[in-house]
Order: structure tokens, then C-alpha cells, then sequence
């Protein structure tokens, strides 16, 4: 490897890492809330059927 780069970078670096785990746990969350609505509904359905 050449070398760590400037220190701004690894601020950058750090807070784009951060960013990205925050946002992929929101659409974690967001795909698991839909799934456990859908599946609720379903459940509704086949007890009233």
C-alpha cells in the first residue's frame, strides 16, 4: 500500500461509513415493519375466512 492518505479523508471516510449503516438500518427496519404489516393482514384474512 502507498500510504493512509490526509486526515481529512479518514474524517470523510468515517462519517460516510456511519451514514451508510445508518441508512441501511432505517430500510432494514422499514422492509421488516412491511413485512410484519403484510403479513398481519394475511393473518386477518385467513382467520376471518
Amino acid at each position: 500500500m502507498a500510504g493512509t492518505g490526509p486526515p481529512y479523508e479518514h474524517r470523510q471516510a468515517a462519517a460516510t461509513i456511519a451514514t451508510i449503516l445508518a441508512m441501511s438500518t432505517a430500510f432494514g427496519a422499514a422492509v421488516a415493519g412491511l413485512l410484519v404489516n403484510f403479513g398481519g393482514h394475511v393473518c386477518e384474512v385467513a382467520v376471518a375466512a
